[in-house]
């Protein structure tokens, strides 16, 4: 790699750069790695949006801790919670570089391999969203979400280390980009749209449900639902009357009869 007042560097290139270079970005993290950010132009056009969608196509998702996410169709997506798994790692590294003496070579040293331990920690969790976003956007045609006010979320101190470690806020980006570059649709409803505490099947309200109460059934038409496939369900139905507000077509499949010639 040629930076320009720079001797030749060398580099492990993970992707074919075709088009032409307009600027390389170098930076050094915690843990003493150095990467290049390679900006380039390809020369291809963007993906035309889909002109219509199928209604088995749309997918909605409930983003949670005890599972990372749960969609419509009933698929439960489990919570890795990579930053338990690793705690014990973590403070064994965090007392090495404390009783280290500063300014010494030891303490850098120490330093540098808990930077390395979180670092270990943040490319898991990053490795997993990419899959599991890659999937959703892969399976669907158009994502339905909450828009969800994480910073909030995040002032509740029983709850605020779990959520930062499903990262919510990262896994809606990775999904919004990708459908984008795909061609495809992402919705997100209002935060305070009642998706848990409406009965998906005959849209009864509840006037309350506490958060530890994970399943219950609709005293209007009986049904039993799971709160988060709930929830789920009903962020899809809402994704699907806004994509129709907006003017795109929403179809059914017609289901061919056993008896037809």
């Amino acid at each position: 790699m040629r930076v320009p007042k720079m001797e030749p560097i060398k580099a492990r290139i993970h992707r074919e750069v075709v088009g032409k270079v307009k600027s390389i970005t170098l930076e050094a993290d915690a843990a003493g790695d150095y990467y290049a950010a390679v900006l380039w132009e390809d020369g291809l056009a963007e993906k035309e949006p889909l002109k219509e969608i199928y209604e088995d196509q749309v997918i909605g998702i409930d983003v949670g801790i005890k599972d990372l996410l749960t969609e419509s169709n009933g698929r439960k997506e489990p919570n890795p919670r990579h930053l338990k798994h690793a705690r014990k790692v973590l403070r064994r590294r965090c007392r090495q570089f404390s009783r280290t003496q500063k300014g010494s070579r030891r303490r850098e040293k120490a330093r540098r391999r808990l930077a390395r331990a979180h670092k270990r920690v943040a490319n898991a969790r990053t490795d997993n969203l990419h899959k599991v976003s890659s999937r959703l956007v892969n399976e669907s045609q158009a994502l339905a979400a909450e828009s969800l006010r994480i910073i909030n979320m995040l002032k509740n101190h029983h709850l605020a280390e779990s959520i930062a470690d499903a990262a919510w806020g990262e896994l809606l980006r990775m999904i919004a980009y990708k459908m984008k570059r795909e061609g495809k649709y992402f919705i997100q409803i209002d935060t305070f749209y009642p998706s848990s505490k409406m009965c998906s099947c005959c849209g009864f309200k509840l006037e309350k449900l506490d958060l530890a109460t994970r399943e219950w059934a609709c005293p209007h038409c009986g049904a039993h639902h799971d709160r988060d496939g709930n929830a789920a369900a009903n962020i899809r139905a809402e994704g699907i009357r806004i994509l129709r507000a907006e003017g795109l077509p929403v179809l059914r499949r017609e289901m061919s009869s056993p008896n037809a010639r």
